[in-house]
């Protein structure tokens, strides 16, 4: 049987196939031959894919043999049995692979809480940059940013938030992936961001000739980039929006595969894989 030629011809996304086919190599690796006969051999992929330690690596492997058995058409009854056992122990494994050296991300809730609290205090800065960070996934680089009035203060190849009268636009000409993604340009209607901006004035965002170190200072909690970044995912992930997964992704310059590896998840009907299947991913 040759499962290569069954994974090459499925209706998923190139990313997905390579994850596919990586997992086939890690079970041949180890003699594990798929069950293409009427018998699903529960018993014989249930002792296999608990020799595996990782939870996820538990369910991906799962998912490739329901994935086969069903393009033959064959029964998965007890195999999706068995999945609704894994998907519980990934959701746990998935819990703590969202903590970030031992630290707890912040809720989304909270976070948004906090940063209602700092357009109070008129914190202008720390409300644009974690605004940004959380809208549009951005990296400390993207942050690096001047607000300008008007387009003749503008140059290739920076960051600028350009003020106009009813809304401000986002420009990312300098940013990790710049090189496969190109040119961002995001326009923002939103009234208190709007505002924010006006009151922060023009010139650098970060005067700071470090940026990171500027950053710092404007920090909700000490919550980073990589770490607003994962709550985002976390939140849409928790909510089901695979359409804002794959926003997100999209506004941060990254490919869906790159995050769908970061969190190890590849359930058939996980949020990021369906995010993945709903059109092209760049890698």
């Amino acid at each position: 049987m040759d499962i290569e030629k069954i994974i090459d011809e499925k209706e998923i996304s190139d990313s997905s196939k390579k994850v596919y086919l990586s997992l086939l190599k890690r079970m041949q690796k180890v003699k594990f031959k798929i069950p293409t006969k009427a018998n699903e051999k529960i018993a014989y992929v249930k002792e296999h894919i608990s020799s595996f330690e990782n939870p996820n690596t538990r369910l991906d492997m799962l998912n490739l043999i329901i994935v086969v058995r069903n393009v033959l058409e064959l029964s998965v009854e007890k195999l999706k049995e068995y999945r609704s056992e894994l998907k519980q122990q990934q959701k746990s494994h998935q819990v703590s692979k969202m903590n970030d050296a031992g630290d707890n991300l912040m809720s989304y809730e909270d976070f948004t809480k906090a940063l209602g609290e700092a357009y109070k205090k008129e914190e202008w800065k720390k409300y644009i940059v974690n605004t940004l960070m959380m809208r549009y996934g951005v990296r400390n680089k993207d942050l690096n940013l001047e607000i300008v009035k008007t387009k003749k203060e503008m140059k290739d190849g920076e960051n600028y938030l350009l003020l106009k009268k009813d809304k401000v636009i986002y420009i990312r000409d300098q940013y990790k992936t710049h090189k496969t993604y190109g040119k961002k340009t995001h326009e923002i209607h939103d009234k208190l961001f709007n505002e924010a901006v006006k009151k922060a004035g023009v010139g650098k965002l970060i005067p700071e000739a470090q940026t990171s170190n500027g950053l710092r200072k404007l920090y909700i909690n000490k919550m980073g980039e990589a770490k607003v970044f994962k709550m985002m995912i976390d939140h849409y992930y928790d909510a089901d929006e695979p359409a804002s997964i794959k926003r997100l992704a999209a506004d941060r310059g990254t490919s869906l595969s790159v995050v769908q590896g970061f969190y190890n998840v590849n359930a058939e009907d996980d949020p990021i894989s369906k995010a993945m299947n709903m059109g092209s991913d760049s890698e």
